[in-house]
């Protein structure tokens, strides 16, 4: 991508939610492949791989382990909790008890803030639905030196 001059990589991605040895081994085969680069990078998605909560930590770990940043833990407030809200979306309460969604980012990135959207009882919609079963995360970050 380029944006005001400036060319970085950004991949997106949703790791498998079933397997642990599945998404691990895509963790490691983004490492290996489109997050192996020397330009700035910027890694979104839903990596269902909670940081602390051992073996599930492992394809968060094996990304944090090759030198990605998490903009949450540098700049985030609080839990920072994305999942997960009911299937149907009507849950009364706020049922986010995982963090599993994510900017990770290296090379040059400098995090500003990060928060996240649609966790609030205010978020919902008129008719009383959540926006989505995750709520997203949101992070300024700055392209210079970290």
């Amino acid at each position: 991508m380029k944006v005001d001059g400036h060319v970085f990589r950004m991949i997106t991605t949703h790791l498998e939610p079933l397997d642990l040895q599945t998404r691990a081994a895509q963790a490691l085969e983004l490492i290996l492949g489109p997050a192996n680069t020397d330009l700035p990078l910027i890694l979104t998605g839903d990596l269902n791989s909670p940081p602390n909560f051992p073996p599930l930590n492992l394809p968060y770990n094996i990304l944090i382990n090759a030198g990605l940043r998490d903009a949450w833990n540098e700049v985030g407030e609080g839990s920072g909790l994305t999942c997960c809200q009911g299937p149907d979306l009507l849950n009364a309460v706020s049922s986010l008890i995982a963090r599993i969604d994510y900017i990770l980012f290296k090379n040059s990135w400098k995090p500003i803030e990060a928060e996240l959207v649609g966790e609030s009882q205010s978020d919902r919609t008129s008719t009383g639905l959540w926006p989505s079963d995750h709520a997203g995360v949101s992070a300024s970050l700055h392209l210079g030196s970290s």
